[in-house]
């Protein structure tokens, strides 16, 4: 059963059991099942909301630097984009070409300035193409032939983007990371190498991560030998290698999911034995095992994002905390049985919404000052009737 607002199409209620009809003050509802009768009042969430509109899971999602627009890529290669100001309301919609050989987790989209252009990267073995949209019309105002490679971008400026991705080699198993400044009116600019292989690495790589301002690049491999793995930060900028980390080989050589904080201080590695390392930075000091599964921390620390799981290791919720060092506060279950999808949990640059897409193509967005404002409302409430 599902309610939605009328004008809107927003959903506003799920449940498993019918509504026979509501009350005059369009609130008070009374449901019913073969054995079952039950009444309630139909409050609409507020700071929590659905984004609906994609067929197929959502396995891309980015921002805009000024936190209120965001772009979504689902694995059809369909592109929307969508603006916090008209929640579930879609501002823009059309498709890009598929990767060469890759799954839409190899490409990567960036969200310009004030959301107005989308940038694409295809990815794929031998090659690679990145466009860029208008975002509202989906109408192409630059393009360019890459070599093949796995994808990260982000926005610099109005009309410009920077690419670093894992570019493949002639003949190697091995990646290089390449960096590139594509500016929309000229052409394709060489690529500045910011990390090669290692003599002893032989195939490619992990894991890779670019931070939201395009300051900071993480890379985790290689995939073989699994004795050579390490985890490595470089400044963009300079090329400089930052730090790097030889993490404990995972169990039966499986590779290890890590995550590192906006702010560079943290980061969690997590084994195939679901046993998690924190890393406290810099300067790197021993890992301290912690029970959590970390999906995100904001820029402004205010906020942390962990799983809950199911006993059989299937995610059943996100829990979100008022920052890394305080209790949960409150879960996020998935009721419509599919897990996030879409990569990382997205804070908004500016801390205020959190994002991520699911497997079923929805994308929830809560904005975390309506949320917090509506608890303390909540909380105040039941403090004045004791």
């Amino acid at each position: 059963m599902q309610v939605r607002d009328s004008a809107t199409g927003q959903l506003v209620l799920t449940g498993s059991l019918p509504i026979w009809g509501f009350a005059r003050d369009g609130k008070t509802y009374a449901a019913a099942s073969t054995n079952e009768i039950a009444f309630g009042e139909l409050l609409c969430p507020l700071g929590f909301d659905r984004y609906q509109g994609h067929l197929a899971a959502v396995e891309q999602l980015a921002w805009a630097p000024e936190g209120q627009q965001f772009a979504t890529l689902s694995s059809d290669f369909e592109v929307r984009t969508w603006d916090t100001a008209r929640p579930g309301i879609t501002r823009g919609v059309f498709l890009v070409p598929p990767s060469a050989g890759f799954w839409a987790t190899q490409s990567a989209i960036a969200l310009g300035p004030k959301g107005r252009q989308i940038a694409y990267a295809s990815g794929g073995r031998d090659r690679s193409r990145v466009i860029v949209n208008d975002a509202t019309t989906g109408k192409e105002v630059a393009s360019w032939d890459l070599p093949g490679g796995f994808e990260k971008l982000c926005p610099i400026k109005e009309g410009q983007f920077l690419s670093v991705r894992e570019e493949i080699g002639d003949g190697s198993r091995n990646v290089t990371t390449v960096r590139r400044f594509l500016e929309v009116g000229k052409p394709c600019p060489g690529g500045q190498a910011i990390r090669t292989p290692a003599a002893s690495d032989r195939s490619r790589f992990i894991d890779h991560w670019l931070s939201q301002d395009g300051q900071h690049y993480l890379w985790a491999g290689p995939r073989e030998p699994a004795r050579g793995r390490r985890i490595e930060l470089y400044e963009v900028h300079t090329g400089r290698l930052a730090w790097n980390i030889m993490p404990p080989t995972a169990p039966n050589d499986l590779a290890p999911d890590c995550l590192l904080s906006d702010n560079l201080r943290h980061l969690w590695v997590r084994d195939g034995d679901s046993k998690t390392l924190q890393y406290q930075l810099p300067p790197i000091k021993p890992p301290t095992p912690v029970n959590e599964v970390w999906y995100g921390v904001s820029a402004d620390q205010r906020w942390a994002l962990a799983g809950s799981f199911a006993e059989n290791g299937v995610p059943r919720a996100v829990v979100l905390r008022r920052g890394l060092d305080n209790e949960p506060w409150i879960e996020f279950p998935f009721r419509d049985g599919s897990a996030p999808a879409g990569g990382r949990y997205l804070f908004s640059p500016d801390g205020r919404y959190l994002a991520w897409g699911a497997a079923s193509g929805a994308v929830n967005v809560i904005d975390l000052n309506e949320l917090e404002t509506q608890v303390k409302k909540f909380e105040d409430e039941i403090a004045s009737e004791k």
